[in-house]
């Protein structure tokens, strides 16, 4: 969504009286990269009209105009365009800009490219700009300056030092974005440096968002945390800030620290924060010294980001954290109350009662123009509204307390052709159900509007004046008075046509490559169950013939190749089992005979069947782990001894001659239960973890455990693939844990569902 929005300071601000009436205003417009409901784009505003305001450029002097490139949620170049053309429009039409301010990386890389174009001959101010290089480098350029933003990462460590964790570990919360990593770069990138600054890792892609609460839960006294980033967890589940900060501080049992301001105020303790608003404050400097007359190739790029320390006085107290030990200079928030705040309402009405002594018609003025000034704030809050919907890609609708549209922006008629007139003063169910709504959705949506419920992502069509059909998504949330009284619905809709013919293009190539799978299944089968016959009869033969049934065998060599026979028939009836086996699950046809079993022993078992004779002469030790658990499993029985035989097989395979496995059955704190291989062998390299479990990864450089592995084995590749589709079936995954020297651990998961604790004996 691009949106633009022309505003004096005097409008944004605090509404000074006679603001922007100036006959010839200094004229700035700001391009913020971000979209109006972006976290830090507020901060930047009201710190860039209080820098201006600061420096003696106010409303009476200085214009402000906004415009929102959205590159934030839209990267694409189909929206640089869109935004280009609107600029460029406008530029046009309107008075020349004497400076303009550009907010965040997008949009300075965008002046930049225009500086011989749209912004010909006008100075460029950036603020909030996170490439160090690049700032530094405009340092020499005589139209640019501005503000830099990096977050204060080795003072908030040395905070922590002082404060919390003198020595203890620093937990630092991150995730796999490149923001993260480029914060974290020099304290984290190398394990040196995590150790020179007692750092350790707790990284998103580890943890859920409810396991990396309950690690925190479980963090020893003498530590503390530094939250960075977490964008999504392991699951790539996405929470917002709020709620995430909400399920964290509640449970953490040390001090959580910062890097950002809008974190403070949510739980953390704080520490030295990327600002917006000080941002914003110091680009505002910099466009008054402007607007009085001084160059800009004067000014020079400010290349510390103007960050400060700043706590949370309730997070202070909650953790015994001394103020008197904060740095200089350190801004609280969420101090105790004053004298003031405790008995506000006594002092005011102490001096209601002095001023009624003074005169009723003094108050009666206040209050007049007290409401004469709310009104025309509403009236430019309407107009601001009004700008918005006009300008939005989407389209919003009001309805009102009796369920009828009172409003629709004029977009609904450019995407549907129906003039909103049409529509004003009916009800939904009198425009009737649309096309491509079967009667039991229209029934349920219906129901949310007379229940006053929220709703998402309605889809219906309708169908365009000249016959195009369109697709719509509306949301609507209900909007209440504050005694709870209904007052109907404000929502938004879009035109998804595009997205809808995409869905369905992808629905049919998911069909033709699922038909593809199931005829490769139905190959692979007709194909092993045509070997088994012959197979069967090489074996059978072979047996009677080893076995000297109808004589001896006279030659030695002869007794030597009919035992290699009989082995390469016994690896091929492997072979051709585990690709039936594979072929039953990728085409649904294996089916689980549930049962709860007694893993314990299940383990047993399997350790029998697998353990080498001592004919081979190895020396591998295999061994069941001593483990409280003896809950029972719902699973099929085979397809456990599957799961286990393929495992306990593929470490003494791979682990070598004199490998120690040990397998386990263990609970776990959330009611799951893993089935537990783990052997010393030689370990996996990081790189071929990921590709392990893929069928007939064997042999050359890139076969996964095979290329690490101090000997030649046999095997086809298919067994840990069959582990983890069976596991699959059970709602269960398949987790490895494995490094080069160190071993692996092949973990079963069982979701709790499948878990349950014996009877108690009577």
């Amino acid at each position: 969504m691009v949106v633009t929005i022309a505003v004096l300071l005097a409008v944004l601000g605090a509404g000074i009286p006679g603001a922007g009436r100036a006959a010839e205003p200094f004229r700035v417009l700001f391009i913020s990269s971000y979209h109006p409901m972006f976290q830090s784009f507020m901060p930047q505003v009201r710190g860039l009209m209080d820098g201006l305001a600061a420096a003696g450029c106010g409303p009476e002097r200085c214009q402000l105009d906004i415009e929102f490139m959205d590159t934030k949620r839209f990267p694409g170049a189909e929206n640089v365009r869109s935004f280009e053309a609107r600029l460029a429009a406008k530029l046009g039409a309107l008075p020349p800009y004497d400076v303009f301010v550009v907010g965040d990386d997008n949009a300075l890389a965008y002046a930049l490219s225009q500086k011989n174009g749209l912004f010909a001959a006008r100075p460029i101010v950036f603020l909030g700009v996170n490439d160090l290089h690049k700032a530094a480098s405009l340092d020499d350029d005589a139209r640019v300056s501005g503000v830099v933003e990096a977050a204060s990462v080795l003072e908030t460590i040395a905070v922590i030092r002082k404060l919390s964790a003198p020595a203890g570990e620093i937990f630092v919360i991150t995730d796999d974005t490149p923001s993260a990593a480029a914060v974290m770069a020099d304290v984290m990138g190398t394990e040196a440096a995590r150790r020179k600054h007692g750092l350790h890792p707790l990284s998103m892609m580890d943890h859920s968002y409810t396991e990396l609460a309950e690690r925190l839960a479980q963090l020893p006294a003498g530590t503390a945390v530094l939250f960075v980033s977490a964008s999504r967890d392991r699951h790539g589940r996405v929470l917002a800030l709020a709620p995430f900060m909400n399920l964290v501080t509640a449970r953490a049992a040390v001090p959580i620290y910062t890097l950002w301001d809008d974190n403070i105020g949510m739980g953390v303790v704080g520490g030295r924060v990327v600002d917006p608003h000080q941002q914003g404050w110091a680009a505002g400097n910099m466009v008054a010294d402007i607007a009085r007359g001084r160059p800009i190739r004067e000014i020079p790029v400010l290349g510390e980001s103007p960050n400060r320390y700043k706590f949370d006085w309730l997070a202070l107290q909650r953790f015994a954290i001394d103020r008197g030990l904060l740095p200089p200079g350190s801004v609280v928030v969420n101090l105790p109350r004053g004298v003031w705040e405790e008995h506000k309402a006594a002092f005011i009405s102490a001096i209601i009662l002095f001023g009624a002594m003074a005169g009723v018609t003094a108050i009666l003025i206040f209050y007049t123009a007290r409401l004469r000034r709310l009104r025309n704030e509403l009236r430019e809050s309407e107009r601001r509204f009004r700008d918005y919907s006009a300008v939005s890609s989407d389209y919003y609708w009001e309805i009102d307390r009796d369920l009828r549209f009172s409003f629709l922006s004029d977009v609904f008629e450019d995407v549907t052709g129906v003039p909103p007139d049409r529509l004003l003063g009916r009800t939904r169910e009198q425009t009737g159900r649309p096309p491509g709504v079967d009667a039991e959705t229209w029934a349920a949506h219906l129901d949310d509007l007379e229940n006053h419920r929220e709703f998402r992502g309605f889809v219906h069509a309708r169908t365009k004046p000249g016959g195009e059909t369109v697709w719509l998504e509306i949301n609507g949330k209900p909007v209440f008075a504050k005694d709870g009284e209904f007052m109907g619905y404000r929502g938004t809709g879009r035109d998804i046509t595009t997205q809808k013919a995409a869905n369905e293009r992808l629905r049919e190539l998911m069909h033709l490559a699922d038909q593809a799978n199931r005829a490769k299944s139905e190959f692979l089968a007709n194909m092993s169950h045509d070997l088994r016959t012959p197979l069967n009869s090489i074996i059978g033969f072979s047996e009677m013939i080893r076995e000297e049934t109808f004589g001896p065998i006279e030659s030695g060599p002869y007794r030597e190749y009919i035992n290699h026979i009989h082995q390469c028939g016994k690896r091929l009836v492997n072979l051709v089992n585990d690709i039936l086996d594979l072929a039953r699950i990728e085409s649904g046809e294996y089916l689980l005979v549930e049962e709860w079993l007694d893993i314990p022993a299940q383990v047993s078992q399997a350790c029998d069947r697998c353990r080498p004779p001592p004919s081979t002469g190895d020396a591998v030790r295999l061994s069941v782990a001593a483990e409280d658990c003896d809950a029972l499993l719902f699973a099929d029985e085979r397809a456990v001894g599957q799961i286990l035989d393929n495992l306990i097989t593929n470490a003494i395979k791979h682990g070598g001659p004199a490998v120690n496995v040990e397998v386990s059955w263990r609970a776990g704190p959330d009611g799951t239960a893993d089935i537990r291989v783990a052997d010393d062998g030689p370990g996996i390299p990081p790189e071929q973890v990921a590709g392990i479990t893929e069928p007939f990864r064997q042999g050359g450089a890139d076969s996964g455990r095979r290329a690490w592995a101090p000997r030649k084995v046999e095997g086809f590749g298919l067994g840990l693939n069959i582990v983890e589709k069976l596991s699959r079936l059970h709602g269960a995954e398949l987790l490895i844990d494995s490094g080069p020297g160190r071993g692996a651990v092949f973990t079963v998961r069982f979701p709790a569902a499948r878990i349950r604790l014996p009877a108690p004996a009577p």
